[in-house]
């Protein structure tokens, strides 16, 4: 009995063991998508910069700032960066109203996470009016969404193989598992 119960426990610990990787985070909170993206160039200036991130901005005021900075020093923003009303990861940071910034902008961001966690970076991107559209030079970040769906199935089929291993150990604590090799009473019933 005691070997029984020391192979559930260790069943129950390397579950355990599994679970806790899962739930670790396997990057810190990031930026993962910039519209403009980070390293492009330009042939108009937007309207306003879109910064999506992989986790939740806190929706407490003050919590998050953005800031779109000319190769001057100067803010050519309006002041206030608010998270999108259509999703909670996104940053909308929005030019001033009639300026027309020319050359590489710096978008510098700091914002808190809705887990508490915060993140302070910069990217930049150019404004060449009248140019053509270039390719991205630089990359914000990946998106997640191919490495949650394996962390959601590794997740699953950890659940999977842990209700099974408990529920094969309760049979054989409560005595109702029988053996594949112990031979079938076939005697008829009320003989």
């Amino acid at each position: 009995m005691t070997l029984r119960l020391s192979a559930l426990m260790l069943s129950l610990l390397v579950a355990l063991l599994a679970v806790g990787l899962l739930a670790a985070p396997l990057s810190a909170d990031e930026l993962i998508e910039s519209e403009p993206p980070a390293g492009e160039t330009l042939g108009e200036a937007p309207e306003a910069i879109l910064l999506t991130f992989d986790e939740p901005l806190a929706l407490e005021p003050g919590a998050n700032s953005a800031a779109i900075i000319d190769a001057e020093g100067f803010r050519v923003d309006d002041g206030s960066a608010q998270i999108s009303t259509y999703s909670a990861r996104t940053l909308i940071v929005r030019l001033a109203h009639g300026l027309e910034p020319e050359g590489p902008l710096r978008v510098a961001y700091s914002v808190r996470f809705a887990d508490g966690s915060e993140r302070d970076a910069s990217f930049a991107f150019t404004i060449e009016h009248g140019a053509a559209e270039h390719a991205v030079v630089e990359v914000a970040g990946e998106p997640r969404s191919s490495q949650s769906l394996v962390l959601w199935t590794v997740a699953i089929l950890a659940g999977i193989a842990l209700t099974a291993t408990l529920l094969y150990f309760l049979r054989l604590a409560s005595g109702n598992a029988r053996s594949s090799l112990e031979p079938i009473d076939r005697t008829p019933f009320g003989s």
